[in-house]
């Protein structure tokens, strides 16, 4: 038997349930806060200083995760191969949250 309205496990209403709290708290987005989603907004925009706050928080980015792997100490001769390849994976989500948020 179908059911005639299915309500996800994951999805829209799990996340929308977990940012109510900050919503309520700040009146606004908790993700507008974020120096990273701020300057992707502005790139998107294209507002000046837009491409600089994103290369600032991209290597910013890579400094964390660079120091976490140096830490753990695994593949330190990769370290900056690795670090700025997940930086900028992260960036690119970044900014294509932005983009369709700003549409």
């Amino acid at each position: 038997m179908m059911r005639t309205n299915p309500t996800p496990c994951f999805g829209t209403q799990t996340v929308l349930a977990r940012e109510a709290p900050m919503r309520a708290l700040s009146g606004q987005d908790p993700s507008s806060n974020l120096p990273s989603y701020t300057s992707a907004v502005k790139l998107i925009r294209g507002e000046p200083g837009g491409i600089a706050g994103v290369i600032l928080s991209t290597a910013g980015r890579a400094a964390l995760i660079g120091s976490g792997l140096y830490v753990l100490g695994g593949q330190r001769e990769n370290l900056l191969k690795l670090s700025l390849s997940w930086a900028l994976g992260i960036e690119v989500f970044v900014l294509a949250w932005a983009y369709f948020a700003e549409r």
